[in-house]
């Protein structure tokens, strides 16, 4: 006999930590976010639940860090308005971030309002040695004089 189950909404996927297993990750990103002046009586506890959302929520990708109105602010979204210094986190989303594993797979970086120092940066840190790996250029590339 042949039963037919109709789907199930799964709940939504939620990471269960010791608070001692995501006070260190709440930490690292503190230690990791480099805005300019900022210090340690600017971080408030919702700023730290907010972090910690981040962590116990996969499917939240991004965690922010600017000012706003000289105010530290975190948030699981970009700022809606213009700030002038911002440090990210992004990971996969649904990805589970562990302490050992959480350097290695969180993408983060801080800009600021200097935009050719970020594209400098971009080039010199991310293409330049994708470009140098490239062993198979054609010779027009590499010997411009000759083609």
């Amino acid at each position: 006999m042949l039963h037919i189950v109709p789907p199930v909404n799964l709940p939504k996927i939620v990471c269960l930590f010791f608070k001692s297993g995501v006070e260190p990750r709440v930490n690292c990103v503190k230690d990791m976010t480099t805005l300019s002046g900022i210090m340690v009586s600017d971080w408030t506890y919702y700023s730290e639940m907010t972090i910690r959302d981040f962590f116990l929520n996969p499917s939240v990708t991004v965690l922010t860090v600017y000012y706003l109105y000289n105010k530290l602010s975190v948030s699981l979204s970009f700022p809606l308005v213009p700030v002038t210094e911002i440090t990210y986190f992004v990971r996969e989303p649904q990805e589970i971030l562990r302490a050992d594993t959480f350097k290695d797979r969180v993408l983060f970086g801080t800009m600021n309002d200097e935009v050719e120092s970020h594209v400098l940066s971009m080039v010199q840190n991310v293409l330049a040695p994708i470009f140098l790996k490239i062993e198979t250029w054609p010779d027009s590339i590499l010997f411009p004089s000759l083609a």
